[in-house]
């Protein structure tokens, strides 16, 4: 049985990729703050855990993601977002185990409409989020060793991908793109899930500029796969989650 330390588990993705890896028969330890577990911006705490679990994987799924709030709180959001994971990349690296980290398409930020492959580097992160998770791939990299990095975008449902099933199939350490094969804007999405549902409230379509922030964020944002297998499309993914709802 492979032993597997999540890091951020009490979250929506590293909740659920806790319960998918314990059904496929791996050993999960979890470790969140917000569950008693450790301060991740303390190295010697990461190097302790990591050290401690004798795990074979170690996936972080924390990270500090209250877009607006991070404008007021930048050195905390780096502390997280970009600190943490060098340690614990750092840590992976000593052990020469896989690390897997989670990222984000606000890395990006320009408005590129047809899409950014894993490939793209005119990074232009629009706010402190953004450059805290930026920085946070760039500690990563910067570390080597067996590390994986997956940006996803709108993370909805429970289905979360299984990222330790991907690193079986032996696909190599780098940058991946984990999304649908479609794109929609979020009113799109929204009128999916209505339609879905049978629900008949009308909705309309609003503008970013309509709801004034101080985060500044992008208006389009596309990740494209080129890496992984086809993914399926967004109405299946929805499909699939009203359907365990039932």
């Amino acid at each position: 049985m492979k032993k597997v330390l999540v890091f951020g588990s009490s979250g929506m993705l590293g909740d659920y990729l806790c319960k998918l890896l314990q059904e496929k028969g791996y050993e999960v330890e979890r470790s969140d703050r917000a569950e008693g577990g450790i301060d991740i911006t303390d190295e010697q705490q990461v190097r302790d855990t990591v050290y401690e679990s004798k795990a074979e994987y170690v996936v972080n799924c924390a990270a500090y993601t209250n877009v607006e709030k991070a404008e007021d709180e930048k050195e905390i959001a780096f502390k997280v977002n970009a600190e943490a994971p060098k340690y614990m990349a750092n840590t992976c690296k000593e052990l020469n185990i896989p690390f897997i980290h989670i990222s984000t398409d606000y890395v990006f930020g320009e408005n590129k409409e047809d899409g950014y492959t894993e490939e793209y580097r005119n990074f232009n992160p629009l706010n402190v989020y953004g450059e805290s998770k930026l920085k946070g791939e760039e500690n990563v990299l910067g570390e080597g060793g067996n590390s994986y990095i997956f940006r996803t975008s709108w993370l909805f449902g429970p289905n979360a991908t299984n990222f330790i099933d991907a690193l079986e199939e032996k696909i190599g350490p780098g940058i991946y793109h984990v999304c649908s094969k479609d794109s929609l804007s979020r009113y799109e999405f929204a009128k999916e899930i209505l339609s879905m549902q049978d629900i008949k409230t009308p909705i309309k379509e609003c503008k970013l500029e309509d709801f004034p922030r101080k985060a500044v964020v992008p208006h389009t944002s596309i990740l494209l796969n080129t890496k992984l297998d086809e993914a399926r499309t967004s109405a299946e993914m929805l499909e699939e989650y009203f359907s365990d709802k039932i």
